[in-house]
């Protein structure tokens, strides 16, 4: 998934926290985290990991999942604006795939549909394409055969019976 001309702004511009902001924003705004997948790896290049992730401050995750809610992946996402260190994110990862975890299928099958469709789509304009080409190499040798009947007639030794 390719990121935004907004964020690639932001990183080409140096501006860490809005980066880190966009970042953040995506792991609500796609569960399944493409984007941020696709984030992290033009930031971590243009930036450097060092620059683009702080220390772990040392904070505990609560890993009971069924303590896991909205209200805790707020907290844990305002956290992560003080300290935007892997594991905070990894944590916020696995949170979102709880908490988001039948939106993610729907979101995956919806890509899923569009990406056959979309090969589907293909495959007919290849099969036309193939059709195309057939029936015009067709029609190109019944044009060349009449061409040659035409010349055969109007200058060959015709003396009109076949």
């Amino acid at each position: 998934m390719p990121v935004n001309s907004d964020f690639r702004d932001a990183v080409q511009n140096k501006n860490v926290l809005m980066v880190r902001i966009m970042m953040k924003d995506s792991l609500i705004l796609d569960p399944t985290f493409a984007e941020f997948d696709a984030m992290t790896r033009e930031a971590e290049h243009e930036l450097g990991a060092k620059v683009l992730y702080d220390k772990h401050d040392g904070a505990r995750f609560d890993t009971n999942e069924s303590n896991w809610d909205k209200k805790y992946l707020d907290e844990q996402i305002a956290d992560l604006m003080s300290n935007f260190s892997r594991e905070r994110i990894s944590h916020v990862r696995k949170i979102c795939s709880v908490i988001y975890a039948e939106e993610i299928e729907n979101i995956k099958r919806k890509r899923h549909e569009k990406s056959r469709t979309r090969e589907h789509v293909y495959a007919q304009d290849q099969d036309n394409d193939t059709n195309r080409k057939f029936w015009g190499i067709m029609f190109g040798f019944a044009g060349v055969t009449l061409v040659l009947i035409l010349i055969w007639w109007l200058f060959g030794d015709y003396k009109g019976d076949f």
